[in-house]
C-alpha cells in the first residue's frame, strides 16, 4: 500500500465545507469562497491521473466560464486534450466529498484500482481566469500537488481555458504550447487561410466581457499584424458583467459600449469571461440588436467546407460532413443545414462531451451550441482524402490552380481550429477568414436563414431534480407528467411554439428555452413556462 505521509497534514489546511459537490461537463462550479478544499483535493487527483498515463501532462483551470465572478470552478484536461475520462469523473467526486480523514484511504484506493506506479513523475499544466478568487484557489491546487510529492507543475497563470487545453495537447505530442506557441500557430494559420482572398481587411470589435478574452484578443492581433483590424471593448470591468457572449446570447442585447450611431457599420464579436465561446453581432438598419449565434456559425462554416471540396475535387467528394446540434439550436438552422447544404444535422444531448464525441463520427464534425461554445474535428479520413488528391494534382499538371488553392486552403483548416475544445479566439479566426474568402459583410452572412424568433431563460429553484429530462429526448420531462403537461399546453397556443425545460449540471438552476413565430410571443411563452418552473 502507497502511504501518502504529506497529504493528511495538508488537509487540515483545506478542510471541506459541509457541501456536496459535483463535476459536470463544466467540472466543478459553485460559489468560490466555497471551492478551497476541492481545488486542494483536485491538486492531489491529478497528479494519479499524470501517472495513471505513464507520466503524461495533464491540466487544470481554473474558470466558471461565463458565470458572474463570484463564481468559480474547476475543470480537469486529460493528456489528449479532451476532457477529463468519464471514469475519473467519479474519482473527482469521490475525493471532493469524502470526510477530511478519508483522503489518504481515497487516494490509496484510486492508486489500487488504477494499478499506478507512485514512483513515475507527474506533470502538469495550470491556468486561471480573472476571478478575484483564483489566485487562492490555484494556491490552494499546488499545495495538493506538492503533498502528493515527484510532481512538477507548470503554471500559465491568467489563460483562456483553451489556451490549457491546446497546451496540453501539444505537449503531450512534443510540440511548443505555452501561450507565445498559440498566438504563433493560429496567426500562422489565418494567413494561410486567407490565399487567394481579395477582400480587404474589415475592422472587428471584440467584446471581451472584462475578462481573460480582454487580455488575450489584443496579443492574438498583434501577431496577426496588418491581416486584422481589431478594437476590443469591455476590458476592465466587472467580469461578465453587462458584457461578454452570454449576455447577449441570453440577453439578446448590446454589451455595454457600444454606440448604435458611431458603431452602425461595426461587426462584433463577444466572448465569454474564458474565452471558449463566442457569439456575433451587429447593429441593424434600426439601431437595432441582432444576434448572429452558434447556429450561424456552425452553419457558415459547412457551408465553406462543402464549397471547398467542390471546388477541390470539381465535384462532389466522399467527404462525411456533418453537423452536431443541441435541442437549444434554432428550429431554422437545421432546415437549412439539411435542406439546402445537404448536411446531416445529428440533435445529440446538451453538452460539450456529447457534441465532440458525436462529431468523431464525421471525416467532418462540426458542432457549436447557439451559445457559441463549438469548434470543427477533422478525422483520419479527412487527412487521408485529402493526401490522395494531393498526390494526383502533383502528377497532372493540367489542374486548375483554382482546385489547387482550395485543396491547400482545405489542408491548412485544421491548423486554424482548436480541436481540443471549443475556443473563441481560433473560432473567431476561422469565422473572419470564411467572410474575406467569400468578400461577404455579416448581414449576407445572417442572411442564410431566418432565425426562428427564441428566448433562453435562467432561474434559480430550490430543487432542480423534479425537472431532469428523459435519457434520449431532453426535451421532454422525464419524472414530472404534470408539469410537462403544463408546458405543452402552453406551447400549443402559439404558432410554431416549442418550449422546454433543462436543468444545470452543477447549480440549482433551470434553463427555460422557448420559440415562437414572433419575439413577443417567444418571449411571452418563455416567461410563462419560467412561471410553471417557480410554481414547482
Amino acid at each position: 500500500m502507497v502511504d501518502f505521509p504529506n497529504v493528511s497534514a495538508a488537509t487540515v489546511r483545506h478542510p471541506k465545507p459541509d457541501v456536496v459537490f459535483s463535476y459536470g461537463t463544466a467540472g466543478f462550479r459553485t460559489k468560490g469562497v466555497l471551492l478551497d478544499s476541492v481545488l486542494f483535493r483536485l491538486g492531489l487527483l491529478v497528479v494519479l491521473r499524470s501517472r495513471s498515463q505513464k507520466g503524461k501532462i495533464v491540466g487544470v483551470m481554473v474558470t466558471a466560464s461565463h458565470n458572474p465572478d463570484e463564481d468559480n470552478g474547476v475543470k480537469i484536461v486529460d493528456p489528449s486534450g479532451d476532457m477529463l475520462a468519464a471514469s475519473w469523473e467519479v474519482y473527482a467526486g469521490r475525493i471532493a466529498n469524502c470526510a477530511d480523514g478519508e483522503v489518504a484511504a481515497v487516494l490509496q484506493e484510486i492508486m489500487l484500482n488504477e494499478h499506478i506506479d507512485a514512483s513515475i513523475p507527474a506533470v502538469i499544466i495550470s491556468g486561471q481566469d480573472t476571478r478575484t478568487t483564483s489566485p487562492g484557489l490555484v494556491a490552494a491546487l499546488h499545495d495538493g500537488i506538492a503533498a502528493v510529492g515527484n510532481a512538477r507543475c507548470i503554471d500559465m497563470g491568467l489563460v483562456s481555458t483553451p489556451m490549457v487545453h491546446f497546451n496540453v495537447k501539444r505537449a503531450n505530442l512534443g510540440l511548443p504550447g505555452d501561450e507565445e506557441a498559440y498566438y504563433k500557430v493560429f496567426a500562422d494559420a489565418y494567413r494561410k487561410a486567407l490565399l487567394g482572398a481579395t477582400s480587404a481587411v474589415s475592422p472587428l470589435v471584440v467584446d471581451g466581457a472584462n475578462g481573460v478574452g480582454a487580455l488575450k484578443a489584443p496579443k492574438l492581433a498583434a501577431a496577426l499584424g496588418s491581416d486584422a483590424s481589431w478594437r476590443v471593448i469591455n476590458t476592465e470591468g466587472r467580469l461578465n458583467w453587462q458584457a461578454g457572449a452570454d449576455h447577449v446570447k441570453t440577453k439578446q442585447t448590446f454589451p455595454d459600449n457600444v454606440d448604435t450611431v458611431a458603431d452602425r457599420t461595426q461587426r462584433f464579436a463577444s466572448v465569454d469571461g474564458d474565452a471558449d465561446r463566442v457569439v456575433y453581432f451587429y447593429v441593424n438598419e434600426n439601431g437595432g440588436f441582432h444576434l448572429v449565434d452558434g447556429d450561424k456559425i456552425s452553419a457558415l462554416i459547412a457551408l465553406y467546407i462543402k464549397d471547398e471540396l467542390n471546388v477541390a475535387y470539381d465535384a462532389h467528394s466522399d467527404m462525411s460532413i456533418g453537423v452536431c446540434q443541441t435541442a437549444y439550436s434554432n428550429g431554422a438552422a437545421a432546415r437549412y443545414i439539411e435542406g439546402e447544404l445537404g448536411v446531416p444535422v445529428a440533435v445529440c444531448l446538451t453538452g460539450v462531451k456529447y457534441l465532440h464525441h458525436k462529431a468523431q463520427d464525421f471525416d467532418v464534425g462540426i458542432y457549436f451550441e447557439s451559445n457559441g461554445h463549438g469548434t470543427v474535428l477533422f478525422g483520419d479520413g479527412y487527412y487521408t482524402k485529402l493526401q490522395a488528391l494531393e498526390h494526383k494534382f502533383a502528377s497532372d499538371a493540367s489542374v486548375p490552380q483554382s482546385r489547387r488553392d482550395a485543396l491547400v486552403r482545405l489542408l491548412n483548416l485544421p491548423e486554424l481550429v482548436n480541436q481540443a475544445i471549443g475556443d473563441a479566439l481560433s473560432d473567431i479566426l476561422l469565422v473572419e477568414a470564411i467572410l474575406r474568402q467569400k468578400n461577404w459583410t455579416i448581414q449576407q452572412w445572417d442572411a442564410l436563414f431566418q432565425d426562428s424568433p427564441n428566448r433562453l431563460l435562467s432561474t434559480r429553484v430550490k430543487d432542480r431534480k423534479p425537472f431532469q429530462p428523459l435519457a434520449n429526448d431532453e426535451r421532454r420531462l422525464r419524472d414530472s407528467p404534470e408539469i410537462q403537461a403544463k408546458i405543452d399546453a402552453l406551447v400549443a397556443k402559439y404558432k410554431n411554439g416549442r418550449s422546454f425545460v433543462r436543468p444545470s449540471g452543477t447549480e440549482e438552476v433551470v434553463r427555460v428555452y422557448a420559440e415562437a413565430a414572433t419575439q413577443e410571443e417567444a418571449d411571452t411563452l418563455a416567461n410563462e413556462v419560467r412561471d410553471v418552473v417557480l410554481a414547482v
